[in-house]
């Protein structure tokens, strides 16, 4: 298929192999590409839009794993804020199991963001462990976007005060915080799981026969 597409091929010693990939058992392919940069405008004219922004998260395996996640739940785009971990980094890269080429990924300007979800009618529900909205009772009404934050601060305040619901994950036992990719796996899903079941709901009968 490579060489069918005109792609160079390079074989190379095991040794050569092991130096230039980034993992202890490399699979025996390593490909150099031009990563093609994505855009957010198409995503963000959606009247069913779910959106996960990312706000400065540090952790490459975290934000990896909320792309494959946002994928997963159906999202239609992830937003990144300034700050944030690149996503072609190649950790990154690895834990979105190839989600970062089926999804658009872009850093916009919080303050951008922020203006264009608003001008468009996109919801936003901010997490924060003091959230006053539990993830279960939030409004999913789509357009809606949900923003998590850094993994040790948490969204930059502006995005609270933005936030037509701020939402909290409920804690049972003594944990002290969730991690913010488990945090948007919930959200995203609840997201996800109220357009599902509106979706399967059996249609109303029908009165005066």
């Amino acid at each position: 298929m490579a060489r069918a597409r005109a792609i160079a091929i390079v074989e190379v010693a095991p040794h050569v192999l092991e130096a230039i990939s980034e993992v202890e058992t490399p699979q025996g392919v390593v490909a150099v590409m031009r990563h093609q940069r994505a855009s957010l405008d198409v995503a963000l004219q959606r009247r069913d839009l779910l959106l996960l922004i990312v706000d400065r998260v540090q952790d490459p395996g975290n934000l990896g794993t909320m792309i494959r996640t946002a994928d997963a739940a159906g999202a239609g785009a992830v937003a990144l804020t300034p700050g944030t971990v690149d996503p072609t980094n190649p950790k990154t890269a690895r834990a979105t199991m190839g989600s970062l080429f089926h999804l658009p990924v872009a850093e916009m300007a919080a303050d951008r963001l922020r203006a264009t979800l608003r001008a468009r009618g996109v919801r936003l529900l901010a997490a924060d462990a003091a959230g006053t909205v539990t993830a279960r009772a939030a409004d999913y009404g789509r357009p809606v976007a949900v923003a998590v934050g850094n993994e040790g601060e948490g969204l930059d305040g502006a995005w609270l005060e933005a936030a037509d619901q701020v939402v909290r994950v409920p804690i049972a036992g003594r944990a002290e915080s969730l991690n913010a990719a488990v945090a948007a796996a919930i959200l995203l899903y609840e997201a996800a799981s109220a357009v599902y079941t509106e979706a399967q709901s059996p249609p109303a009968a029908a009165h005066g026969q």
